[in-house]
């Protein structure tokens, strides 16, 4: 199981919670921080996309809940911001 919560203000910044569970995980609920709301959510969206893809890089294998066939990572998750490169920068699309 993979939820996201609601962005929350804390004193210094702003935090998203995410629970995984599964895949080899067992964590209960985790703050992603951002300087706002926007940023909080896009970068939890952004984690636990890169969760699975090292899951399907390892050999792992994604199933939607309904039909039980394969999907893969951007069925799952939405396109909130260009995708990070290994140096953490922004791909842009040409």
């Amino acid at each position: 199981m993979i939820g996201v919560g609601v962005p929350h203000q804390n004193p210094d910044n702003w935090a998203c919670p995410v629970t995984i569970q599964g895949l080899g995980f067992s964590r209960d609920m985790r703050d992603i921080f951002g300087l706002d709301s926007w940023q909080a959510l896009t970068l939890a969206y952004q984690f636990i996309g890169q969760i699975l893809a090292n899951f399907i890089e390892d050999g792992g294998q994604l199933y939607s809940l309904e039909e039980r066939l394969p999907v893969s990572v951007e069925e799952l998750l939405p396109k909130l911001t260009l995708p990070l490169n290994k140096t953490g920068r922004a791909e842009r699309e040409q």
